[in-house]
C-alpha cells in the first residue's frame, strides 16, 4: 500500500538521499525530516502515521537497488513537474544546511539535482540564500 503520491515520494526519496548521503544518520536529521518536511504543504494531506509509512516506504527503496538507480527514478518522476522539483531542490537544500555543515558529497548530490533539472547557478545561489534565511528564522 502506497501512502504517499508518485510525487511525494519522489521529493521525499530526494529529502533521505540528500541527508543520508554523507554515510551517517544523525538524530538531528531524522527530527529534521519529520519536523520541517513533514509540515511542508506537499505533505499536510498525509497525517503522522502516514507521513512515517511514506518514508518507510522510501528507506525500503533504498535497500532495493543502488542509490544511483533509485535517485535517477526519482529525478525523472519529478522532471515533469516544474513546482515539484523547486519545491524538492528547495527542500534538499535545506537538508543539507540542517545540520549546519556541508559535506562535499551533500553538495554534489546538490550539483547533480541541479545538473538534472536545468537549475542554473544563479538559482542554486538563490536557492542557498533562501535557506539560510529560512534557518535563521528558524522555519
Amino acid at each position: 500500500m502506497k501512502f504517499a503520491s508518485p510525487l511525494q515520494h519522489a521529493m521525499l526519496g530526494i529529502v533521505h538521499a540528500v541527508v543520508f548521503s554523507d554515510g551517517e544518520i544523525r538524530p538531528s536529521e531524522i527530527a529534521w525530516i519529520q519536523s520541517v518536511v513533514r509540515k511542508h504543504n506537499s505533505f499536510r494531506d498525509l497525517n503522522g502515521e502516514e507521513f512515517a509509512m511514506a518514508c518507510a516506504e522510501v528507506l525500503d527503496e533504498f535497500n532495493s537497488a543502488p542509490l544511483k538507480v533509485v535517485m535517477g527514478r526519482w529525478v525523472q518522476a519529478l522532471s515533469g513537474y516544474s513546482a515539484s522539483r523547486s519545491i524538492a531542490f528547495e527542500l534538499a537544500v535545506d537538508a543539507v544546511l540542517a545540520d549546519g555543515e556541508i559535506a562535499d558529497i551533500e553538495e554534489g548530490m546538490l550539483l547533480y539535482l541541479a545538473k538534472a533539472w536545468g537549475i542554473s547557478d544563479r538559482e542554486r545561489e538563490l536557492a542557498y540564500r533562501d535557506a539560510l534565511d529560512r534557518k535563521a528564522k528558524g522555519q
